[in-house]
């Protein structure tokens, strides 16, 4: 039997992208055995003109790496538009937990979307007294302020460029399936 190439992998993984959801290209090459190679899932991506594979519903991560005594409050928008806050110390990890469902109860009952807001903190103390505050009327008032007025730093599924038509076009298809 044959052994399937990096290429033919990331192929299959994307035509099994349900409608309505989507995949980073980081988590496309882990699930393609190869967990550094998102450019690579990126560069198949732009060459791909085959309408059964729906390279659209592929999108960047944007979040930092994990550092040491770095600490993040983030915040989720979940499918029901409600906003789930929390706190972690490796953002990328808890993200891919968030969108598993196995991170909490409340985003694997509703959904998590993307990520609208996320802060860096250099001490666990510090970012539980902000997630605390967050949660707070207050804190989501502000929040949902910030957020709507575009000053939030927002990561966790931006949608990247599109070879059929650019990313407005691949914004227009996601909207169509109810990713976005």
């Amino acid at each position: 039997m044959k052994t399937k190439t990096f290429t033919e992998r990331v192929r299959a993984i994307v035509a099994k992208i349900p409608k309505g959801e989507s995949m980073t290209y980081k988590e496309v090459a882990t699930k393609a055995g190869n967990p550094r190679a998102a450019r690579a899932v990126g560069a198949i991506m732009r060459s791909n003109y085959n309408r059964d594979i729906p390279c659209h519903r592929v999108v960047k991560s944007d979040l930092p790496a994990p550092r040491p005594d770095t600490y993040y409050v983030y915040a989720i928008l979940c499918r029901n538009m409600a906003i789930y806050i929390g706190q972690t110390q490796d953002l990328q990890q808890r993200w891919q937990q968030h969108r598993d469902g196995t991170a909490a109860d409340y985003t694997r009952q509703n959904g998590a979307w993307k990520i609208i807001h996320y802060e860096m903190y250099g001490s666990r103390e510090e970012a539980v007294l902000r997630e605390k505050h967050l949660k707070t009327g207050f804190g989501r008032k502000w929040l949902k302020r910030e957020w709507k007025a575009g000053r939030t730093r927002q990561a966790g599924g931006s949608l990247g460029s599109y070879n059929r038509g650019g990313t407005l076009r691949k914004q227009e298809l996601l909207k169509a399936e109810g990713a976005l």
